[in-house]
């Protein structure tokens, strides 16, 4: 709880009470200290039911649980139960299920021999290949680099071409990458003297 609320906070919550106010009435509840165990108990379930979301029913209920809080600090307390939600335990008795996605993990939790294993194969996994995945990114970037400062010039741009030709012509396998996904041609670096990359057939 923050020592200050925002003027909205407030709003919201005497509105709140004055919800609570109308659902005691109609049970011929006139007053805070009739506001037993099993009132607040009903009115709990009561926003529930009404609740689209668990994040509104909390606002709602947080609201009856500061008017306890408040009840107990006057020096005229009017001698309102305490509100059932404020048990831990128990707190989730008086939310809505979620529904869809937000904030909630709803996702249920993996086996422990599951995990287990899987901690145990990424493990091996760094150890034995961890030499050449870190080769293998400062070669990459070492290429991206020489094709960045590479300058441009008419002989390139021939053996390009002498190289790029024949194989559009005879639909044979294009140099290729992964961009966005899906497959398409790598044309940051590549040269008949490296290593092929992976390739994709030649559409024309």
């Amino acid at each position: 709880m923050r020592s200050r609320l925002a003027a909205s906070t407030i709003a919201s919550t005497v509105t709140q009470w004055i919800d609570l106010a109308r659902f005691l009435h109609r049970r011929r509840i006139c007053t805070l200290a009739d506001a037993d165990t099993a009132a607040l108990r009903a009115y709990g379930l009561h926003l529930k039911a009404d609740a689209t979301d668990r994040r509104t029913a909390r606002g709602k209920l947080r609201a009856i649980s500061l008017l306890y809080a408040y009840d107990q600090l006057t020096t005229h307390p009017t001698g309102i139960a305490r509100p059932p939600w404020d048990v831990e335990e128990l707190a989730d008795d008086y939310l809505p299920q979620q529904r869809g996605g937000g904030g909630e993990n709803t996702t249920e939790p993996l086996a422990t021999a599951t995990i287990a294993s899987l901690l145990t194969w990424s493990l091996r996994l760094v150890e034995d290949l961890a030499d050449d995945i870190l080769g293998a990114a400062s070669a990459a970037k070492r290429l991206a680099a020489d094709a960045r400062t590479n300058p441009t010039t008419g002989s390139g741009a021939a053996a390009l071409e002498q190289l790029l030709l024949p194989l559009l012509t005879s639909g044979a396998p294009l140099p290729a990458t992964t961009r966005r996904g899906r497959p398409a041609v790598a044309r940051t670096w590549w040269s008949p003297a490296s290593p092929a990359p992976r390739s994709t057939r030649s559409t024309g």
